[in-house]
């Protein structure tokens, strides 16, 4: 039950308890762990404990690429439409933060991009330019930060580029290389 709530307590991306001012002058951090408290190694039975304890739903489980992917919904968080958990071997080594907001335009979609890129950077220090946009183009965009055995990577998308009026999508994707 403690580990569920803990869960709870930590939908937030990263600590926003903390002012940006005291954040910023923050040592970067050692390691990237996973969100929500969880750890790398976690296996699927765990999560599936603390979803429930989390009030989170489990939409779809499948099998993508030799890894067992679940698809949540539930955790509540500004944006987030979903959450996939990814397995190899039975443990946890990726989790990909999904937002999808089809109702803000590009230019708030952007800002909350740079909000969370900025979160990131005060905790992990810069990170690595991935993607660029082409030319006359604003997305799609990539940063990357490495950290021990583990990678954090923040895109931003259009949901479908042959038709840019349907909205953007930002992932946030954890990895344990």
């Amino acid at each position: 039950m403690r580990t569920a709530l803990c869960l709870v307590a930590l939908v937030v991306l990263l600590d926003h308890s903390v002012p940006t001012e005291v954040r910023a002058s923050l040592p970067p951090a050692r390691e990237i762990k996973p969100p929500f408290g969880l750890k790398w190694g976690e296996t699927p039975q765990r999560l599936e404990e603390l979803l429930t304890g989390a009030k989170a739903k489990i939409v779809a489980k499948k099998d993508v690429a030799g890894e067992l992917v679940f698809e949540v919904e539930g955790l509540v968080q500004t944006g987030l439409a979903r959450t996939l958990f990814c397995f190899r071997q039975e443990k946890l080594m990726r989790v990909a933060l999904v937002y999808e907001r089809l109702e803000w335009d590009p230019a708030r979609f952007e800002q909350f991009y740079k909000e969370v890129e900025q979160r990131i950077t005060n905790r992990y220090a810069d990170g690595e330019e991935k993607v660029t946009p082409g030319e006359g183009r604003k997305f799609p965009r990539e940063k990357l930060w490495k950290l021990g055995t583990a990678s954090m990577t923040l895109r931003l998308y259009e949901i479908d580029e042959a038709d840019p009026t349907r909205g953007l999508r930002m992932e946030v994707t954890y990895a344990q290389n």
